[in-house]
């Protein structure tokens, strides 16, 4: 557990226990956790006299949440590995004049496949459920990406990859704001599949080792 200085007046106390079992083709991983922050800073909209939106941040009382992150990282066979990760926490903010109180959940899969000894396939898949926040919520969204990387060199200094982001089109941020004073609906979205292509050559240093199409989504921060 730690203290977080986020802004003046805001802290976070989070205690977390990591439990790891390890297998000969499978490692699993289960961190349950729960944070509590005193005096919070959220941005609020409000209407002003004049009819138009404003937005201010202030200081609510408490957030609070309880859960788990649960991950596991599978060999199937030689060329293919599999990564599962999924968070599920319990959250809770209260204020003076907003309190929100939900469930939320988000799970991920990568799948990584060596096509060719110095090539290799990509697939990533996020889904995140509705998240409440104080004055309404964030919507589901559920986000694709695919790679194809081709290492370079004798000593695979370099790296080729062609990458199709969002091929599902599902990939959106999107808001309801509803409250006695204020509603407000956005969404926002490409309007089709990104592709893009990187190179890139590593100077000096040993080989280096394929990562992530993605990295693991951050949890919600809370303060």
């Amino acid at each position: 557990g730690g203290r977080l200085i986020s802004y003046p007046g805001a802290h976070e106390e989070s205690p977390e226990l990591g439990v790891e079992f390890i297998a000969p083709r499978t490692t699993a991983q289960v961190t349950p956790f729960l944070r509590i922050t005193n005096d919070p800073i959220r941005p609020i909209k409000a209407v002003s006299q004049s009819g138009q939106a404003t937005t201010s941040l202030q200081n609510l009382a408490r957030t609070r949440a309880a859960g788990s992150d649960i991950s596991t990282r599978t060999a199937l066979g030689d060329r293919f590995t599999l990564t599962l990760a999924a968070s599920l926490f319990h959250m809770v903010t209260e204020g003076l004049d907003y309190r929100n109180d939900g469930v939320y959940a988000t799970a991920r899969a990568n799948l990584d496949a060596q096509v060719a000894p110095r090539t290799l396939v990509q697939l990533y898949l996020y889904r995140r459920g509705t998240q409440a926040i104080e004055q309404g919520e964030i919507l589901p969204v559920t986000t694709t990406e695919m790679a194809l990387t081709h290492r370079l060199g004798s000593r695979d200094q370099g790296r080729l990859t062609l990458r199709l982001a969002d091929p599902l089109e599902g990939d959106r941020l999107a808001f309801e704001l509803r409250d006695r004073d204020f509603v407000q609906h956005s969404s926002r979205r490409t309007s089709r599949p990104l592709v893009s292509l990187f190179l890139s050559w590593a100077v000096g240093g040993e080989p280096r080792e394929d990562a992530p199409i993605r990295v693991e989504p951050a949890r919600p921060q809370i303060f």
